[in-house]
């Protein structure tokens, strides 16, 4: 029961990581900043950081999770990119949880959303581009 409540928040997090993290932060930035320009080089600057702090809140997590199911630890085998062929001949067993996966599968989601959303729901062409300060005016 707790495994699986350990592997639902996971889940979450790791969609959050993509999609709520950087929207939240750039609306606090547009709210925060006074231009747009502020507001986007702050959202820049700090959302990667804040991304890579959730993340690793979220390996925290995993490594719990990796407990209380009785898996083996992350970290304890070394990335199929570094394997070498002779070590899936010897059958050893890859370690780790399910946050490569999670974190894999819902960048993959929200890639999907966002271009369904650009594709379907943006809205009209724009007419062209704005003037200088009338960024925030209705078209």
């Amino acid at each position: 029961m707790r495994a699986a409540l350990l592997l639902g928040i996971l889940a979450v997090g790791s969609l959050a990581v993509w999609t709520a993290v950087p929207l939240g932060w750039l609306w606090l930035a547009g709210r925060i900043a006074g231009s747009n320009a502020l507001s986007y080089l702050t959202a820049l600057i700090v959302c990667p950081a804040l991304m890579l702090a959730v993340v690793v809140g979220l390996a925290r997590l995993e490594r719990a999770y990796c407990r209380v199911a009785g898996r083996p630890q992350p970290g304890a085998a070394r990335p199929g990119w570094r394997r070498s062929i002779s070590d899936s001949r010897r059958g050893s067993p890859v370690a780790g949880g399910p946050l490569n996966t999670l974190l894999a599968a819902s960048a993959a989601l929200a890639v999907a959303a966002l271009v369904g959303w650009w594709a379907f729901g943006a809205g009209g062409q724009p007419s062209g581009p704005l003037a200088p300060g009338n960024e925030h005016t209705p078209r």
